[in-house]
């Protein structure tokens, strides 16, 4: 299905009597179509990341934590529960994602009389960092020795190498890792290469917000009923990539896109959750 600005616009002025509802994935072209959207009555639910996006418009209908506020929750658990006293901040200048939260970051800490111990400021997305560039901010970086780690950076190869680095360096290697829902595939891909290289596992030193409960989590009754609805799909589907009718329970990440799909299917219909 395309989804960009100029074909929708272009079928809503055909048919300018529809209500349309579109399923607009990633910031760039959510912020393409918008010009489109504006003079007509519409539905939008867009899967987007950064902050740009966010704001007041009587067309969209958000599915997702805002990264202001995926950035709160990483700060309050850094700090109220982790108990943190050096506490490290990574992000991209310049880019969309990262340069806003930093602020906040920076606004909210000083609010409580804190200051982030060190900040590891990388190239934008516009292109990947020197190696000497990126080897040096690394190293003052590194000189803090943070106990805790926030990672704002759009998922590129200056992200993935900063937190391979985070988990090898010695420096950094006991330091918790939190991050938002958008690098959560990032974040334990880099994690469980490092393990199997042999960087020790440690329960719990990664750390992302998340959207839903997981799909193995059986105190909501939602997920029970979930887990009856999806286990019969994936019984009688006859997809083969999902061949186990009990990946949703093996597979963390794609278990909890499954569960948010489902609660963006209720929110859609009105049906309530499967």
């Amino acid at each position: 299905m395309e989804t960009s600005g100029a074909v929708i616009g272009k079928a809503l002025n055909e048919s300018s009597d529809v209500l349309l509802v579109a399923g607009v994935i990633g910031d760039a072209t959510v912020l393409n179509s918008l010009p489109d959207y504006a003079p007509w009555p519409c539905l939008v639910c867009p899967v987007h990341w950064v902050s740009l996006v966010r704001g007041w418009n009587p067309n969209l209908y958000f599915l997702r934590a805002e990264p202001a506020a995926e950035l709160l929750a990483l700060l309050r658990y850094a700090l109220a529960h982790l108990r943190v006293r050096r506490l490290g901040f990574m992000y991209l200048q310049g880019d969309y994602f990262g340069d806003r939260e930093y602020a906040q970051a920076q606004r909210v800490m000083s609010g409580m009389g804190y200051e982030l111990s060190g900040v590891f400021v990388g190239s934008s997305v516009t292109g990947g960092a020197r190696k000497e560039v990126f080897d040096a901010a690394w190293e003052a970086f590194a000189e803090t020795r943070p106990q805790a780690v926030i990672v704002f950076g759009l998922p590129i190869n200056d992200t993935v190498e900063f937190v391979r680095r985070m988990l090898t360096d010695r420096r950094t290697a006991g330091a918790y890792l939190l991050a938002p829902v958008m690098l959560q595939e990032l974040v334990l891909r880099v994690w469980r290469a490092a393990v199997a290289g042999g960087v020790e596992f440690v329960p719990g030193q990664v750390i992302t917000t998340g959207t839903n409960p997981l799909a193995k989590d059986t105190q909501y009754e939602a997920i029970q009923r979930f887990q009856e609805v999806m286990r019969a799909y994936l019984t009688h589907s006859g997809r083969k990539y999902y061949a186990d009718k009990d990946h949703f329970l093996k597979d963390d990440v794609d278990g909890g896109m499954m569960v948010w799909v489902d609660c963006w299917r209720g929110a859609l219909t009105g049906a309530g959750q499967s």
